[in-house]
């Protein structure tokens, strides 16, 4: 009985997850690989690539995520960062604020 890893990509051809195949044979004795727990989605497809190197401090969920390019791994952006500026400084008015003096 062999094995054989595979990636998962999803219809956008982004990363999912690492696979194991095994290779177990059928009633007629012909060989056929299973997938060990897991079940494609729809959309999903394996790929015979080592996975791409995931980033650990980018998170699970982070803004790079691989992408499969036909014959290897891109990195891409998955969201869109706005960044909102600080909040203004607002500065006195001259008089006082609660009973006291500025």
């Amino acid at each position: 009985m062999g094995y054989k890893y595979y990636s998962v990509i999803n219809i956008q051809n982004r990363y999912k997850t690492l696979v194991l195949a095994v290779n177990e044979s059928d009633e007629s004795g012909d060989a056929q690989e299973k997938i060990q727990y897991y079940t494609l989605l729809e959309g999903e497809r394996l790929i015979d690539a080592a996975p791409p190197a995931i980033r650990p401090y980018a998170g699970a969920d982070g803004f790079i995520k691989p992408v499969w390019k036909g014959s290897k791994w891109m990195e891409s952006a998955t969201n869109i960062c706005r960044v909102t500026p600080p909040p203004r400084r607002l500065r006195p008015r001259a008089g006082k604020i609660g009973g006291l003096p500025i």
